[in-house]
């Protein structure tokens, strides 16, 4: 029996796959340290909380909160008679590795992220060095979802190279071909050049950077529209700027949709501006769904997607792809208006996409691959 362990089902991309894993039976069980869903649950019988914490519960004390999780993760697995805990997300990372103390099994980490960059805060590197020195070792096994990121854990950690793995993030095509043509879902003004970005909204998702690069654009191309789906810290702060630059016409905040698909298939242009990512499940998604693409160069997953040659540690530069633009991340003004001459390059129609390599390189993120992958590493 497989469980997964993972903070709340709040709407990101580690949920995501979470779930997805479970509907095809990786995971028996699905267990949060906290009682929030963003994503309808597949079988709430099968999804077991540890507290009532939310997202607005204060953040230090959910840290402060790990020794019971620990403890309740013990009685929940004890009762389940569990066999492998595998965790999503550092906090659940801390909770799975402390509780082999008292739960024996096999425990396994998924990282989700690029573990260290310089885009990062300074925290949130520190978070990952101690996590990593301290936890990460005591693992019986860590599995990245790109072989970028496994490369940056064995760069940064003392990890044995047997104890990592690398297994992508899925996709379920007959989810994606179902939702996408639901018309009703979305409320795209057909009149515009519409642009779809969507993600938590943090700071690694690189938002905040795209409004200065419609803001570029908005006097020579007016009829654009940058259309943000999600939510997350950073909404005050985009909301803000849309004000000062007089953008209410050119950007709309769209909050979290349950059917995103279908945003994608009725816009013109899908970018994926991130600073870091592990594997993006929105680039996937928009490969699987077709139609323009710009994404940043940004370490983890991007040129494992996009291009068959991958070179670490070079986030700085365009890249050659076949069925996208790959440019550099938005981290100065120059790279804002290389990403804003791209797009204007997709609006003139410039742009040619090799859909047949798309598809030929989406396929290989099928769910019946992946899941034979997990269930070949977590056996």
């Amino acid at each position: 029996m497989a469980i997964a362990l993972i903070p709340s089902l709040s709407g990101g991309g580690a949920e995501r796959q979470v779930l997805l894993l479970h509907k095809h039976k990786v995971f028996d069980y699905i267990i949060t340290l906290e009682n929030y869903a963003d994503y309808d649950q597949v079988d709430a019988k099968k999804i077991i909380h540890l507290s009532n914490h939310t997202p607005d519960t204060n953040v230090i004390w959910r840290y402060l909160f790990i020794p019971i999780y620990i403890w309740r993760l013990f009685r929940v697995c004890k009762q389940l008679n569990q066999e492998i805990v595998v965790s999503f997300l550092f906090r659940a990372d801390i909770v799975n590795i402390a509780s082999k103390v008292f739960i024996n099994g096999v425990h396994y980490v998924s990282v989700r992220n690029n573990p260290v960059s310089n885009n990062q805060p300074f925290f949130q590197n520190l978070l990952f060095y101690v996590v990593g020195l301290l936890f990460y070792p005591f693992a019986d096994g860590i599995i990245c979802n790109s072989q970028e990121s496994k490369y940056r854990v064995q760069k940064f950690l003392p990890i044995p190279f047997k104890q990592l793995h690398f297994i992508p993030n899925a996709i379920d095509f007959d989810l994606i071909e179902n939702k996408m043509h639901e018309q009703t879902a979305t409320s795209l003004d057909v009149k515009k050049f519409n642009i779809i970005v969507l993600g938590r909204l943090a700071n690694q998702k690189g938002f905040v950077e795209l409004v200065d690069v419609i803001n570029i654009l908005k006097v020579d191309y007016p009829n654009i529209c940058l259309n943000i789906i999600g939510k997350g810290p950073v909404e005050g702060l985009i909301n803000k700027k849309i004000k000062k630059l007089n953008l209410n016409d050119q950007i709309k905040l769209l909050g979290f949709q349950s059917n995103p698909y279908a945003f994608i298939k009725n816009s013109d242009l899908f970018i994926l501006s991130s600073f870091y990512e592990g594997m993006p499940n929105v680039l996937m998604e928009a490969m699987a769904i077709g139609g323009k693409i710009i994404a940043t160069n940004c370490q983890c997953g991007v040129k494992e997607l996009l291009t068959d040659s991958v070179v670490f540690d070079k986030s700085d530069k365009e890249v050659l792809s076949e069925f996208a633009k790959v440019v550099p991340v938005l981290d100065s003004q120059k790279n804002k208006k290389i990403m804003a001459n791209e797009i204007i390059r997709m609006i003139k129609g410039d742009a040619v996409i090799n859909n047949k390599k798309r598809i030929q390189k989406v396929t290989t993120f099928s769910f019946e691959n992946v899941t034979k992958q997990w269930k070949h590493v977590i056996k």
